[in-house]
């Protein structure tokens, strides 16, 4: 995104490669690994717009894995934070 469209179309290509590939190497959604990819992917998309769709194929599977994946944590609107009310009488 820092270079702009096009300074990294020479690039493009071999960066998806890369990326591509690592894909496979993450196993059952464990660690950082797919934060990354998923950063790198969306960044690389508003980077290119439209270009993006020939990698649509291969990357969209991977979209759907980390879709269904569980979350690591959840966050609730509910003010779930028990009663630590203040106590003024100290």
């Amino acid at each position: 995104m820092a270079v702009g469209k096009e300074k990294f179309r020479g690039d493009e290509k071999q960066v998806m490669e890369v990326l591509m590939s690592l894909q496979g190497v993450q196993a059952k959604g464990d660690g950082p690994l797919i934060n990354y990819l998923l950063i790198a992917y969306s960044r690389i998309f508003h980077c290119l717009g439209q270009d993006f769709l020939p990698y649509m194929s291969a990357v969209m599977p991977f979209f759907i894995q980390c879709a269904q994946l569980e979350p690591a944590m959840t966050i609730s609107t509910q003010s779930d934070y028990g009663t630590n009310e203040f106590d003024d009488n100290r």
